[in-house]
């Protein structure tokens, strides 16, 4: 009898054993395996379809893919089979009509069906085919500046009505809802082609950035290509050796130095005082007077200015930029001539600009913007200029919005002139023309006149400017004169990022620039002193 069980066991155990299966037929899953996830389908033309998925599985022999009507979500059509670990599936599949919207279903496949994994389905849209009456845009030409990047683009299928412009991204595709700037409005110029600057101050050097041209019709945004391009190289620092000047009329928080010596292989002699205006025993202030005086005779009828140097530009007496004194704004930048050569034929054609303003807040603080007036007259700040082209379209007049959202910036004390020298350490411009030829600069958006803005272009100069650490610069060199020669407005950037500034505004030069120390007149007066209409200063409090 025992022998007979025993006998009998091993015949079941042999049996058990001829049911398992063998290792090099590998292991029999269990369990369903891990459902597919993370499912995306791009449409690459009316037919053709990119479809991947996030493998879950290890032990797959394939996955099936599927197409699936919501309407009867029950009716699965399988269009492809694909091995295991493949993760992606171009289908190509006349069937799909246009603007409707069907599910693509994945599922992983073992060796048993009864293991396969749940169905991981997501929902597509086909793409409806293209308008051939709808906007398009194309790239035409996108070159790097050291100051800015330009892009040329065409259009076809826009009225007046639209808006365009160009967007930028560092990283993704750029949009309206990235880095944009708007180009001139369609009333303007040709409706088939624009012409745009982006300037250094809204890209930084070293980075790449991929740039889109767009249109804006109604609710609709419409987009070029993408395209790459990067700033060149920016503006260097000219450090000069500057020495400190003694004088006991000064506070502590407020030093004066001087440089006589070469300077870019000519001779130089310069002066610039500096402000510690968080001390608060001295605070900076503008003057407008009634009438254009001298800064010496401004200066003399203060009892507690320290600092004086002459300010913004004026016209028959009259201040011709934007004032701020007290808090209490006057007069504003409008817009200006192409050119103030009666003869040029730019002569009667007006541009709206915005123009470099330097100012403090109530708390002292400085700043540097650009300024213009809007179709009210009112004065709006912009940490950008309106990049208007001599030659180009022409933008239309600022606004909260063009061109850009303004600054919230209260001024207590400002003054207008132009251009900026430095912007976030940058030096907006320089003196690279365009087609056009002599004059027409790529990056003089701000038109400074010919007697102030050119690479020949080198007269006494002044400026106002504030450091990193927030000391406020005034300076000043001399020009025209055989023991100085002056410096063009690059160098007079260079100067003062030198120095160790990061936001700065050219004032006015020539025969109006001076500079008033403890009633002492520092600079040359060879052509005598010329009365002013606004200065800037350091006053005791």
């Amino acid at each position: 009898m025992r022998n007979h069980f025993f006998m009998t066991f091993i015949i079941l155990a042999g049996f058990l054993c001829a049911c398992e299966p063998k290792e090099s037929a590998g292991t029999i899953d269990k369990t369903p395996l891990s459902a597919p996830s993370e499912i995306s389908t791009v449409q690459v033309d009316e037919a053709t379809f990119d479809i991947s998925w996030k493998d879950n599985s290890a032990t797959e022999t394939g996955f099936a893919i599927y197409i699936i009507n919501p309407k009867d979500i029950d009716n699965l059509r399988e269009v492809a089979q694909v091995a295991a670990n493949v993760t992606s599936y171009r289908l190509i599949d006349n069937t799909l009509e246009a603007g409707k919207s069907y599910y693509v279903g994945i599922q992983a496949k073992a060796e048993n069906s009864q293991f396969d994994s749940k169905i991981t389905k997501a929902l597509f849209t086909t793409e409806l085919p293209p308008d051939p009456n709808a906007p398009k845009l194309a790239i035409k030409k996108i070159e790097s500046h050291d100051v800015c990047v330009t892009v040329e683009y065409e259009m076809s299928n826009l009225n007046k009505s639209a808006v365009c412009g160009v967007c930028w991204s560092e990283t993704g595709q750029p949009s309206i809802k990235s880095d944009h700037q708007q180009a001139p409005p369609m009333s303007e110029g040709s409706l088939t082609s624009r012409y745009q600057v982006i300037s250094n101050v809204l890209l930084d050097y070293g980075k790449e950035y991929s740039f889109r041209a767009y249109a804006q019709v109604g609710n609709e945004v419409y987009y070029s290509e993408t395209h790459a391009c990067s700033l060149g190289k920016d503006i260097e620092a000219i450090k000069l050796q500057w020495v400190k000047e003694d004088d006991s009329s000064l506070p502590s928080s407020v030093q004066l130095y001087k440089y006589s010596g070469q300077m870019n292989g000519r001779k130089c002699n310069a002066w610039y005082a500096s402000a510690d205006l968080s001390q608060g025993d001295v605070e900076f202030r503008v003057t407008v007077p009634s009438k254009a005086i001298t800064i010496d005779e401004q200066f003399a009828s203060s009892n507690n200015c320290l600092v004086m140097v002459n300010g913004g530009y004026f016209y028959n007496g009259k201040n011709t930029g934007l004032g701020c004194v007290d808090g209490v704004i006057s007069g504003g930048v409008s817009a200006v001539r192409g050119s103030l050569k009666s003869e040029d034929e730019e002569y009667n054609v007006m541009y709206n600009v915005t123009r470099g303003v330097f100012g403090v807040d109530k708390d002292q603080k400085p700043s540097v913007f650009w300024t213009g007036m809007d179709a009210s007259g009112k004065s709006l700040f912009y940490t950008r200029p309106l990049p208007s082209i001599k030659g180009g379209d022409k933008y239309a007049s600022v606004s909260d919005g063009n061109p850009t959202n303004a600054f919230a910036w209260t001024p207590l004390y400002a003054q207008s002139a132009g251009p900026v020298l430095l912007m976030g350490g940058k030096c907006p411009f320089d003196f690279e023309t365009t087609s056009d030829g002599t004059d027409y600069y790529l990056s003089n958006y701000e038109l400074m006149p010919y007697d102030i803005y050119g690479t020949t272009v080198k007269p006494d100069r002044t400026a106002a400017g504030y450091t990193a650490d927030g000391k406020v610069i005034l300076l000043i060199i001399d020009g025209r004169i055989e023991e100085s020669d002056g410096a063009t407005l690059t160098e007079l950037a260079a100067i003062m990022k030198g120095i160790g500034c990061v936001g700065a505004v050219n004032f006015d030069g020539g025969g109006s620039t001076g500079m008033v120390v403890g009633g002492k007149h520092l600079n040359d007066l060879t052509g005598g002193n010329r009365p002013v209409v606004s200065t800037l200063g350091f006053y005791k409090k």
